[in-house]
């Protein structure tokens, strides 16, 4: 394996290509023993595929806002990103490797006080490829924006998001993964909230065979708050994990986790949660819950939500529930003359609903995520 490089490529970029791809061949692929991976079966990806660049679509960007393809970026003006595309040091294997191979991926940046109305929208599609995509997205003091991704196709994905937030900035950031089923979709971002930052993220993962969202948000200004919104529908052999990290590391910040799960067939879903409290993050309000319903005997679920706090006057809870649909709901609605389909789609539809319907997106966009729901739903039914 050799590490991909862009044309006209900064010599700083190719220096760190070589030794992220060092790091990645010195650990490897994770396995069952690395703790936080020890839930995604890995195999899919000792099969060979063809490395390539996915099918990227931005949407125009207003005056103010730098939205492009990091490629592009590169060619232009390589020293705003020399800070910017770096290993951080207790990066894992594969993050490692989507920096040594990463082909494209975008770059959005937002003026310090801009305020954007319409959200702005990036759709990606691997064709069949294996593709390492990478991105940035920078708001300044001030700033606000909503950013919606979907990702589609087929193929493989090991994709890194790094985030950057500025004091009082907003992100609304919703994500849509649909890929087909014998796709792999991994997915991991980083995120550092400066003073009064406010972030929400929406993440539906319905698509591919294997799919891991990583979100690990760094809460480093005093009154930061940070939100994650997640759902898995997953039937027949689907596996998806998610795995995400709130670290209090300023004073008087706030942070929830909402995951719920409905899974049929032999399908497994993981939660793996995390909130960090260390000295220093008191005045810290913390919450994580993890829902899940099984539809068949053969579904599974892994889940372990986990609290370490080492401050002083903290509000933090956190729970788990796995069950099945409710009998005596079923039973009432086909009462009512639905269908056991019918009733079934209702009570998958009526669990999940409130990941969309509870977040703060323009009408449009939470429609959009609605109606995937409602379709997955169907399914699943």
């Amino acid at each position: 394996m050799s590490a991909a490089v862009l044309a006209a490529e900064p010599l700083w970029l190719t220096a760190r290509r070589a030794v992220a791809m060092d790091r990645f061949a010195a650990r490897g692929l994770p396995t069952a023993k690395d703790e936080a991976w020890r839930f995604t079966n890995l195999h899919a990806l000792t099969a060979r595929a063809p490395s390539g660049t996915a099918r990227l679509t931005l949407s125009a960007a207003p005056e103010g806002v730098t939205f492009t393809r990091l490629s592009t970026l590169l060619a232009q003006a390589p020293e705003r990103l020399e800070a910017l595309l770096a290993l951080p040091e207790g990066a894992d294997a594969l993050s490692a490797l989507n920096l040594a191979m990463f082909s494209d991926g975008y770059v959005l940046e937002v003026a310090p006080g801009l305020h954007l109305d319409a959200p702005l929208e990036v759709s990606h599609d691997n064709q069949g490829r294996a593709v390492h995509m990478r991105a940035l997205v920078l708001l300044g003091e001030g700033a606000s924006a909503t950013l919606v991704e979907r990702a589609n196709g087929s193929g493989w994905s090991n994709n890194v998001t790094h985030a950057v937030l500025g004091a009082g900035a907003r992100l609304r950031h919703a994500k849509l993964q649909a890929q087909a089923a014998d796709s792999v979709h991994l997915s991991a971002m980083t995120l550092t909230l400066g003073a009064g930052a406010d972030h929400e993220s929406v993440i539906l993962a319905l698509g591919a065979g294997v799919s891991r969202e990583a979100v690990t948000t760094a809460l480093t200004g005093e009154g930061a708050t940070a939100s994650l919104r997640g759902a898995y529908l997953l039937g027949g052999k689907q596996q998806a994990s998610f795995v995400p990290e709130l670290l209090h590391l300023a004073r008087n910040c706030t942070s929830r986790q909402l995951v719920k799960g409905v899974l049929g067939g032999t399908a497994h879903g993981v939660f793996l949660g995390h909130i960090g409290v260390p000295e220093g993050g008191d005045g810290t309000n913390a919450g994580q819950t993890n829902r899940n319903i099984l539809l068949s005997p053969g579904a599974r679920v892994d889940t372990r939500p986990r609290l370490e706090i080492l401050a002083d006057d903290v509000k933090c809870s956190h729970s788990a529930t796995v069950g099945a649909l409710d009998e005596t709901a079923l039973f009432y609605l086909q009462s009512r003359g639905l269908a056991p389909p019918q009733a079934r789609r209702m009570l998958i539809e009526a669990f999940a609903a409130d990941i969309v319907d509870g977040a703060d997106l323009p009408a449009p966009q939470r429609e959009s995520l609605q109606q995937a729901l409602s379709f997955w739903a169907e399914t699943l039914a």
